[in-house]
């Protein structure tokens, strides 16, 4: 016999074969829950659980580290005290190079199309 399938929440619960169903299930669970509880054993002995000798325990390594203080914090670092500073290129400079660039890549035409 196939079970009916209603249209909402409502439907069904109005249904008497929705407490029937209900009820079997429930009868179903507790009959289960009934087996599992004759059927399990609890072990008279405990299990003594012995640990390998042998391998050594993880020892992880633990630095304290401090923090920089004003002083070392406002002066300049070794790194950037020896680098080469290079100086900046003027805005005609940047454009001359573009425009080089630009005429290398898309070829003379781009020259004339600029202006």
């Amino acid at each position: 016999m196939a079970d009916k399938v209603f249209d909402s929440w409502e439907d069904a619960a109005e249904s008497e074969n929705f407490d029937k169903k209900l009820d079997e299930i429930e009868r179903q669970q507790r009959g289960r829950e009934a087996k599992t509880k004759t059927t399990s054993r609890t072990p008279s002995d405990p299990v003594v659980v012995e640990e390998d000798s042998k391998s050594t325990a993880f020892q992880p390594q633990i630095r304290i580290l401090k923090r920089a203080t004003e002083q070392e914090c406002q002066r300049p670092s070794h790194k950037t005290a020896n680098s080469v500073q290079v100086p900046q290129k003027t805005l005609a400079e940047r454009e001359a190079e573009y425009a080089a660039a630009r005429a290398r890549i898309l070829g003379s035409d781009s020259e004339s199309n600029s202006t």
